[in-house]
């Protein structure tokens, strides 16, 4: 659903179709019900940002520890991949405690191409080109990981990451709404345009009804409890 659909649609429902007389409808204009929509739409982000998960491809930088500057919500990486997302190599995920007990010190000796035993305490080559294996989160720094074995000075290496960020406004009539998005925007985009209607007691019940709506789909029944008593009380005064 599109933006400018959406907005002919909420019009239909709220009996507020343009006309001749009133081109930019009788009691609300779009720009109302597009700042509503983006309204609802930061808000649902901060509550189910699990709608808005995509996967983008993060260029690794040099050494172990890594940024996701790209992404505002950090859930998981696919793989090493190419610049393109193709992955082309799996990337375990550990846990920080069990990565730091199994660090290379504590490993029995590694074996090189000829079968000789290579000595992990040995200096590392900070140029050498050697795939990351697996990751794990920092515990203490939120959007950031750590990757082993690091990544060399001159390496070009990326990762798919799966992750979210919060939708970018609708600022035109092409913006459009994703499919688990555009049932709860519809609700609070109606309670809102009815909350402008004050001297209507009974728009102010059918605001109340659709906020609370809007809070219960998105799991916040304490805040659809208030919202909806909070309004009630007003309308009754």
């Amino acid at each position: 659903m599109n933006l400018q659909g959406a907005i002919a649609l909420w019009r239909d429902e709220l009996g507020d179709i343009k006309t001749t007389l009133h081109p930019d409808g009788k009691r609300w204009k779009d720009a109302q019900f597009r700042e509503w929509a983006n309204q609802a739409r930061i808000t649902i982000f901060n509550r189910r940002p699990q709608w808005y998960q995509k996967t983008v491809v993060l260029k690794l930088a040099a050494g172990a520890v890594q940024n996701t500057c790209d992404c505002n919500k950090f859930y998981a990486i696919d793989g090493v991949s190419d610049v393109n997302g193709n992955v082309i190599a799996p990337l375990v995920k550990q846990v920080a405690k069990s990565a730091a007990f199994f660090s290379p010190k504590n490993c029995k000796p590694c074996k090189d191409a000829n079968g000789n035993d290579i000595d992990p305490n040995a200096p590392v080559d900070p140029n050498a080109c050697v795939l990351p294996k697996s990751y794990s989160f920092d515990p203490n720094i939120v959007g950031r990981f750590i990757v082993e074995p690091p990544v060399g000075a001159t390496c070009d290496y990326y990762v798919r990451a799966v992750c979210a960020n919060p939708p970018e406004a609708c600022c035109d009539d092409t913006c459009c709404f994703g499919v688990e998005e555009w049932p709860v925007i519809q609700w609070y985009v109606k309670a809102m345009a009815h909350a402008t209607l004050k001297e209507s007691v009974t728009s102010a019940g059918m605001s109340a009804n659709y906020l609370k709506l809007f809070y219960q789909i998105l799991g916040m029944q304490v805040r659809a409890d208030k919202e909806y008593y909070s309004q009630k009380a007003t309308t009754e005064t």
